[in-house]
């Protein structure tokens, strides 16, 4: 890239406001590039919506977010990544 040009990257998104939204999204034909998937979710868990996910197909990377020490679960689940809140930007 030169110096001095910027190039913007456009970025669309949807979230989904707990985890069974997030398995019904799928279920009705979503499809996203990326999901990160909080586990500290209503009604349905990160780490058990990431399983439904996985047992329904979807081969998306799927990034898990979690405070707690259940790094490994998320793993489990079928996540491909987990990364421990809260997210450091620096």
């Amino acid at each position: 890239m030169p110096v001095g040009t910027e190039k913007h990257r456009a970025m669309e998104f949807q979230e989904a406001k707990n985890g069974k939204e997030a398995v019904y999204l799928h279920l009705a034909g979503a499809s996203f590039d990326l999901i990160i998937m909080d586990n500290q979710m209503p009604i349905m868990t990160g780490i058990q919506a990431t399983q439904l996910l996985r047992k329904m197909g979807v081969k998306s990377p799927i990034i898990g977010v979690t405070s707690e020490s259940d790094h490994q679960a998320f793993i489990d689940a079928g996540a491909d990544e987990c990364l421990k809140m809260p997210l450091d930007t620096a």
